[in-house]
Formats: C-alpha cells, sequence, structure tokens
C-alpha cells in the first residue's frame, strides 16, 4: 500500500495499527528522486512523554555508518514493499551515541535495560516493543519482557509504557511483582 500527502503526515492510517518494531526495521529508505539511502536500524523514542513516540529513524547508510532523520521528514511509506521515501531536502545528520539523553533514546538501548518493579525486583528483560503505526503520531505502546526466574513460570508479560515510572539504568514499573503475579493469574482464569 502506498502512503503519500497528508495520510504519511497522518502517520499512515492505512498501515497495520500495531506492529512490533522488528517488521519496521530494515525497511529501505528512499530520497526524494528514489536513490537509496540505507535502510531502518532502529527507532529513536521520547521516553518523557507517554506513550513514547518514536522521534526519529537511525538509518544504516553504510557498512557501520548510521545517520538519523526526524520522523517528520517521512514523505511516503510503502508497506507492501518495504520502503520509506524521506522529503525533498530531508536532512540526516550524525548518530552521535554521546548526545542521547531520556528524550532520545534508540529502542536498542532500551532494550538492554532490565526491567524492574517498584520495589527494585528484577522481572526480567525485554525482547519486542509493540509501535502502534496510526495516527496522528508513531509511539511506543507495550513493552513485551521475558521473566526472569520462575516467579511467572515461563510466561511472558506485556507492559504498557504508562506502567513506566522511570527510564534510567533500569526501567521500573510502577507495580509490585505480587501485583503482576495477581494481574497475570487473573488473565489466566478469565
Amino acid at each position: 500500500m502506498l502512503l503519500f500527502g497528508d495520510d504519511v503526515v497522518g502517520r499512515c492510517r492505512e498501515m497495520k495499527e500495531q506492529m512490533m518494531e522488528d517488521e519496521l526495521i530494515g525497511f529501505q529508505v528512499r530520497d526524494s528522486l528514489g536513490n537509496m539511502v540505507g535502510g531502518i536500524k532502529d527507532l529513536v523514542v521520547d521516553t518523557t512523554v507517554e506513550p513514547w513516540p518514536v522521534r526519529e529513524l537511525m538509518v544504516g547508510t553504510g557498512a557501520l555508518e548510521k545517520k538519523i532523520v526526524d520522523f517528520t521528514e517521512i514523505a511516503l511509506i510503502d508497506e507492501a514493499n518495504r520502503v520509506m521515501e524521506l522529503h525533498d531536502g530531508a536532512v540526516l545528520s550524525e548518530f552521535r551515541r554521546d548526545e542521547l539523553s531520556r528524550d532520545r533514546l534508540p529502542l536498542d538501548e532500551i532494550k538492554v535495560r532490565e526491567v524492574t518493579c517498584e520495589n527494585n525486583v528484577g522481572l526480567g528483560d525485554i525482547y519486542h516493543f509493540v509501535i502502534t503505526t496510526g495516527r496522528p503520531r508513531w509511539e511506543v505502546r507495550k513493552l513485551l519482557v521475558k521473566p526472569r526466574g520462575d516467579f511467572l513460570k515461563g510466561r511472558r508479560l506485556r507492559l504498557d509504557v504508562l506502567d513506566v515510572v522511570e527510564v534510567k539504568d533500569t526501567i521500573k514499573v510502577r507495580s509490585s511483582v505480587r501485583e503482576i503475579q495477581e494481574r497475570c493469574s487473573e488473565v489466566r482464569h478469565s
């Protein structure tokens, strides 16, 4: 499906409403003339706002080179062919790890942080993010977490980013282990 003009400004209402981040990784990025710029390597989000909006795309432009382009620079998205085209004059800037902050974090940087609950007990590790691709912007809505140990006996957690209270060295959620276990138990019995 091709999207352009107002549809892209509205953030692609014709795309699937929700996608895993790995479904977006690898989209080809082209300039306004159709020349290949690179491929999407990561999404850069703002964790200071709920839900987390996608601010920028990290584009691999060479063997190890990564550039950043503002998300608003997308002019066209062709989901079927996995191509994004940039507006004429779109600026790609150097990716600088030293400029990372809570309002500008690549998902890969978040994924390596442990998820903890309010009493600092480690819950597990993020293995996917659920991205809404509808209007008015793309946002991270859910964190999919593989629990550590046996406190949920092999179950996976699906946490809303609205439950996240802090993103620092760890990702802290407002629930306790007991509350999470109770919620998972309720889901099993319903």
